[in-house]
Parts: structure tokens; sequence; C-alpha cells
């Protein structure tokens, strides 16, 4: 029995049935933190914000909504970056956010809805949390 699965476990390896998720633990990269928005009309008073270890969706108007990130997951293939960002939900029940970041133009889209561009805003704050200046 030894034999057997010291042979099958590099071959399954071999045939890619190893993750390729990396663990990146509670905290965001840098690359994703900040503010970011979009163009559709249906977003047009909403954004979200990545921070170090939260999320906070802007719903509307003076409304949002904070959640704090419980692990990331992160996988690269082809100058895109796959996250899956696990944080807590409301009333208690835990989710599960699939994002792709796309290093070629900056941008974020969600899994579910890849039709809709989100941008890094350019008001709001910067990817290491500070604030970025006022545009004049």
């Amino acid at each position: 029995m030894r034999t057997i699965l010291l042979i099958a476990f590099p071959t399954l390896a071999a045939m890619g049935c190893t993750s390729p998720w990396s663990e990146l633990g509670r905290t965001t990269p840098e690359e994703i933190r900040g503010e970011w928005v979009c163009d559709a009309p249906a977003y047009a008073d909403r954004s979200f914000e990545i921070l170090e270890e939260s999320l906070i969706f802007h719903t509307g108007g003076e409304t949002f909504d904070i959640y704090l990130i419980l692990s990331v997951r992160a996988k690269r293939e082809n100058g895109t970056t796959f996250y899956e960002i696990d944080h807590t939900g409301e009333e208690g029940g835990d989710l599960m956010l699939p994002l792709v970041f796309r290093s070629a133009d900056g941008t974020i889209v969600f899994q579910n809805q890849p039709e809709i561009v989100w941008s890094r805003s350019t008001t709001g704050p910067e990817p290491d949390g500070s604030e970025s200046p006022p545009t004049l």
C-alpha cells in the first residue's frame, strides 16, 4: 500500500491536481487596496473599498456596509490575478468575494459580473490608506 501512495502522489501533482491558489492570510495585497468605482449607470453612486483587513461597500448616498476579512487567496494566470476574499457577512454568515484583478489596465471585475469594470478612484483613499489630494 505504501508503494502505491508514493507513486500516486507525484502522478497527481504532475496532472495538476494540486491547488494553484496561494493562501495570503487576512491581509489584502497592495495592488487591490483602495476605493473602486465604475461607469455603469446602475452603480453611479456606488463604490467599494478594499482595505488591509476589511471591505467597505458604499451602497448609495451616505450608507455603507463594512466587513472583516477572514482570509485571502490568490492565483495568477497570464497577467491576471484571481482573488477569493473570505469575509464576515450579514447576520453572522461568512461570505466569499471572488474578483479578478487585471494588471494590464489596473482594473477589477467581479467573477459574477465580468461586464462591469471597476477602476481605482482618483479621489478616494490611496492603496496605502492615505487620502489622495483633491483634484483642482
